[in-house]
């Protein structure tokens, strides 16, 4: 098909000297692609008729899907792919911090306890009194507003 065309336009009259190829004639013809698509790298796709007598090449970008059609030159673009490096690397460390607190709990099981803890079931207006058992003469006072 690359042949045809180019001799299509030696055909009708042209000097082989004055031709001017677009880069998507040239990327067509001669696989150099790197000004394919307006004056960008491209790729060849097909060729296509807008009007009745009319034949031109479609080039579309290169990260992009070329579109067949015999009356339309359309590219589409292609969805930005995931770099799979960072998925896994995402997935290692989520993988180590579940490790690191497995490993916490493990090691530790009675930090979820509520030995040590002052909470919030204590109110803030209210007064504890603890009997703390020694004989000094009565108990401690706390208030609630820790």
């Amino acid at each position: 098909m690359n042949i045809i065309v180019f001799l299509a336009l030696l055909l009708t009259g042209a000097n082989a000297q004055n031709i001017t190829l677009s880069g998507c004639e040239e990327c067509e013809i001669f696989g150099n692609c790197s000004t394919a698509y307006k004056g960008e790298p491209g790729q060849f796709c097909h060729v296509w008729m807008p009007k009745a007598n009319l034949i031109l090449p479609c080039c579309c970008p290169v990260d992009s899907e070329c579109i067949q059609s015999r009356t339309h030159c359309e590219c589409r673009k292609n969805k930005q792919k995931i770099d799979t490096t960072f998925v896994i690397i995402m997935i290692v460390l989520i993988v180590i911090f579940i490790a690191i607190c497995i490993m916490i709990c493990i090691t530790n099981p009675n930090s979820s306890s509520n030995s040590g803890y002052i909470g919030s079931n204590y109110s803030s207006s209210s007064v504890y009194i603890f009997d703390s058992g020694c004989s000094y003469g009565g108990g401690d006072t706390f208030s609630g507003d820790w």
